[in-house]
């Protein structure tokens, strides 16, 4: 079982990589660390997966029975 030492540290190390992504700002006042979730980087992303989900939606061309040419 993990201790709540090495579940902070490694929480912190998420928290790190989203605040590189630009995703997480984080402001420290004393020991206590405040986080904001800033949605707008994801927003290139969800037009990327928006315009490839209709390929995936579709269904695969259907074969033709009988022999391949």
């Amino acid at each position: 079982m993990r201790t709540r030492e090495s579940a902070l540290h490694a929480l912190g190390g998420h928290i790190k990589m989203l605040e590189r992504a630009g995703m997480v700002r984080r402001t420290v006042v004393g020991h206590t660390h405040l986080c904001r979730l800033d949605p707008r980087p994801m927003h290139a992303g969800l037009e990327w997966l928006r315009f490839y989900e209709r390929f995936w939606n579709q269904r695969p061309p259907q074969r033709k029975k009988g022999r391949m040419r």
